[in-house]
C-alpha cells in the first residue's frame, strides 16, 4: 500500500510540474507582458492556459522560468495548507495554478522592472562613454523593419564597422543588452530595430540610443489590439522621427500611404519619401526580399556615403533572410513557401500574391491567422480571405479566431488545430504539381513534415 501511495505521489508531482510548465509557457510566449497576456485571454487558446491539456507545453528553461517554478510551487503549497487533508488541498491548488502563476508574475514585475531599468541605464552610459561616437540608425514600422535592418546593415559593411540588433530583439531591454554585450569602440554605425506594443516604448529606446537617421517602413493593423487604434499606432511609430536631431534624416516608405501622411506632416527634420525604382534592385534569387525594404536601405546607405558600385556589389552578396517568405522544394518535388517567421496583414497579402504567380496546379494554405488585431481582426481576416478565394484550392485554419472569416469567403476551408492530424492531411497534397503556403506561426514539425 505504501509503494502505491508513493507511486500516486510521483505521478501527481509530474503532472503538477507539467501544469506549471504549461502556464509559464504562455507567459513566456507573451514576453511576460500583462497587456499581451490580456489579449491572449480573449482568444480561444486561453483554454490551453486555464485547463489541463494532453499537449506538453514547455517554456525555454531560463533562470526566470526556474525561479517562477519554485515560487509558483510555494504559492500552491500555501493554498494546499488551507485544506484538510492536504491531499485535497493540493488538488485544489492544481486547478488554481493559472491564478498562482499569474500571482508569481505579479510578484516578479517590480523586481524585473528595476533590473530592466538598471540595464537600460548601464547601456545608455556605455554609449555616452564610448570614445568613438557611434552613428545610430533607427528603424520602426508595423512590418518590414527586420528585413530593412538586415539589408541596411549588410550594405553598410562595405564601408563601416557595423553593429545591429540581433533577430527581432527590438524592445528597450533587447537593445540595451545588445549594447552591453556587443558594442565595441571600433563600431561606427549601430542599426537599431525599434518595436513597440504601446505608445512611449519607441521614445524610450530613442532616448537611450539617440538616433540620427530614422526609417519608417509602414503602418498597418499589426498589434492593433494593444495600440487600440491606427492613430495610436501611427503616433507610436512617429516617436522615432520626433526623436531625431535637427540635422537628422527621416526616411519613409513611399508605397505606404500612412507613412507618407506622417512624412507630409514632419517639418522638424529633413524627410525623404522613397519608392521602389522602375528598374528592380538585383540580389540573389534565393532572397524574396521586398523591393520597398531594399529601396529604404539603399536610400540610407547613399546618405551615409556609399557609392552605387558599393551598393550593387553588396546586394549581390545579400544573404538569405529569415524574415520573408522562403521558397523551398519539398517532398515529392512540391513547392513549399515558408512564411512562418511572423504574420501581419501586409506580409500575408504579399505571400498570397507570391503563391498566385506560381504555375503549380494545386495550391494549399495553412495558417493560424494573425494575432493581436483587436477589433480589426474580423475585417482584416475577411479581406485576406477574399484574396485567397481565387488562389487556393484548400485552406487549413489552425486557430478558431480566423476560421469564421475564411469559411465565409471560401468553401474549401477546414479547421484543424491538431498538428499530427494536419501533417497527415498536407502529406496528401505533397505532389510535383502542388504548392503549400505556411503563413504565420505554425509548428515547425508541420513544415519539417513537408520538407522530408
Amino acid at each position: 500500500m505504501v509503494w502505491q501511495l508513493k507511486l500516486i505521489f510521483v505521478i501527481f508531482a509530474v503532472l503538477y510540474i507539467k501544469a506549471i510548465l504549461r502556464t509559464l509557457y504562455f507567459w513566456q510566449l507573451k514576453e511576460y507582458r500583462w497587456d499581451r497576456f490580456r489579449e491572449f485571454l480573449k482568444t480561444q487558446d486561453r483554454k490551453n492556459y486555464l485547463f489541463p491539456s494532453l499537449t506538453f507545453f514547455r517554456p525555454k528553461l531560463t533562470t526566470k522560468v526556474l525561479l517562477a517554478i519554485l515560487v509558483t510551487w510555494a504559492i500552491s503549497g500555501m493554498i494546499a495548507q488551507q485544506f484538510t487533508p492536504q491531499q485535497a488541498g493540493w488538488l485544489v491548488a492544481y486547478f488554481f495554478l493559472p491564478l498562482s502563476t499569474a500571482l508569481t508574475m505579479a510578484l516578479f514585475k517590480p523586481v524585473t522592472d528595476l533590473l530592466y531599468g538598471l540595464v537600460i541605464f548601464a547601456a545608455k552610459a556605455k554609449l555616452k562613454l564610448n570614445q568613438k561616437k557611434v552613428l545610430v540608425v533607427g528603424i520602426t514600422g508595423s512590418y518590414g523593419k527586420t528585413a530593412t535592418k538586415e539589408i541596411l546593415a549588410h550594405l553598410l559593411k562595405a564601408k563601416f564597422s557595423v553593429l545591429k540588433t540581433p533577430a527581432t530583439q527590438n524592445t528597450a531591454i533587447g537593445v540595451a543588452l545588445t549594447i552591453l554585450k556587443n558594442l565595441k569602440r571600433s563600431h561606427q554605425i549601430f542599426v537599431v530595430e525599434m518595436g513597440a506594443y504601446r505608445r512611449g516604448e519607441i521614445a524610450q529606446i530613442a532616448r537611450m540610443v539617440k538616433p540620427s537617421i530614422g526609417i519608417l517602413t509602414g503602418i498597418n493593423e499589426q498589434h492593433l489590439g494593444l495600440f487600440g487604434s491606427l492613430e495610436n499606432t501611427a503616433l507610436a511609430k512617429s516617436e522615432l522621427i520626433i526623436a531625431l536631431p535637427k540635422n537628422g534624416l527621416a526616411i519613409f516608405n513611399g508605397a505606404d500611404h500612412r507613412a507618407t501622411a506622417i512624412a507630409s506632416a514632419i517639418v522638424s527634420v529633413k524627410t525623404l519619401v522613397v519608392k521602389s525604382p522602375k528598374k528592380p534592385f538585383v540580389f540573389p534569387n534565393k532572397n524574396n526580399v521586398n523591393q520597398e525594404n531594399v529601396a529604404m536601405a539603399v536610400a540610407a546607405a547613399k546618405h551615409l556615403g556609399l557609392s552605387q558600385k558599393q551598393i550593387s556589389s553588396q546586394l549581390k552578396t545579400l544573404p538569405q533572410l529569415d524574415t520573408g517568405p522562403k521558397m523551398i522544394i519539398g517532398k515529392n518535388n512540391s513547392l513549399i513557401i515558408d512564411d512562418s517567421y511572423s504574420a501581419n496583414p501586409h506580409g500575408f497579402l504579399a505571400a498570397i500574391k507570391l503563391a498566385k504567380t506560381s504555375s503549380r496546379q494545386t495550391k494549399v494554405l495553412v495558417t493560424p491567422g494573425i494575432i493581436e488585431l483587436g477589433r480589426a481582426s474580423k475585417r482584416v481576416h475577411q479581406q485576406l480571405a477574399l484574396k485567397t478565394k481565387s488562389v487556393f484550392d484548400q485552406i487549413y485554419v489552425t486557430k478558431k479566431e480566423a476560421l469564421t472569416p475564411f469559411s465565409r469567403k471560401n468553401t474549401s476551408v477546414e479547421f484543424e488545430p491538431n498538428t499530427k492530424h494536419l501533417i497527415e492531411k498536407i502529406k496528401i497534397n505533397l505532389e510535383a504539381n502542388s504548392l503549400i503556403l505556411f503563413e504565420g506561426r505554425v509548428p515547425q514539425a508541420l513544415i519539417n513534415a513537408a520538407l522530408k
